[in-house]
């Protein structure tokens, strides 16, 4: 019987991503997991976060599938500081792989991570922690490797070793009704939960620049 695994994925934008992660979820149905998705598979008219927690109720890991969902041309770190430096053409994922990923490891889930090559890396989608980082460019051959064979395959051991110890039954600490973005990051260990506040304002600071630039582009 296959277990059910959450994929935490953000909408595809365009041809090249929806191929990558139907190619993903492909891979995933061949190691007998079924890939589950909040506004992919499952649909509710509950809030988003809600939702995502109840589905979570029901799954045995997660994998974050972390592509490109916005860009800023040109973006400054460290800002006023001794440090500060601009970057250039910084790519970040949708916030949700790091509010998912945060929710995985409070649950003691197995996680595997998998990033697009270029993008900026923050908080759980770092290498320093307890999963593996798949880095792979976006396209439908990408996964046909003998590492990401190995790590999936890997990967799915581990949760159908969870699946099988009944832990999921024991995480109804965990209220869907009343759970907040807070609540998870308190959770954390000190230094997870940094990394994670860290990698939300970096997404904050570029969804402003990009505000700013383009009001900037219609005033002029």
């Amino acid at each position: 019987m296959a277990s059910d695994v959450f994929l935490s994925v953000g909408q595809t934008w365009t041809e090249e991503q929806e191929t990558f992660v139907g190619s993903l979820e492909s891979l995933l149905e061949a190691n007998g997991l079924t890939p589950r998705t909040v506004g992919r598979t499952d649909f509710s008219a509950s809030a988003p976060l809600k939702r995502i927690v109840e589905l979570m109720e029901t799954t045995s890991g997660t994998l974050v599938c972390a592509f490109e969902r916005t860009r800023s041309e040109v973006m400054v770190e460290k800002f006023g500081s001794d440090f500060e430096r601009p970057t250039r053409d910084i790519k970040l994922p949708t916030v949700w792989n790091q509010i998912e990923a945060a929710m995985t490891y409070t649950r003691k889930q197995p996680l595997l991570v998998v990033v697009e090559r270029g993008l900026k890396i923050e908080g759980l989608l770092a290498e320093s922690y307890d999963w593996y980082v798949l880095t792979v460019d976006v396209s439908g051959t990408s996964l046909q490797s003998k590492e990401a064979h190995a790590v999936v395959s890997d990967w799915s051991q581990k949760v159908r070793l969870y699946n099988a110890s009944g832990a999921r039954t024991d995480q109804s600490s965990l209220d869907a009704t009343k759970l907040t973005v807070k609540d998870l990051v308190t959770r954390l260990p000190v230094g997870q939960a940094w990394a994670v506040l860290a990698a939300l304002l970096v997404l904050v600071a570029a969804v402003a620049t990009i505000a700013y630039q383009a009001g900037q582009a219609s005033v002029g």
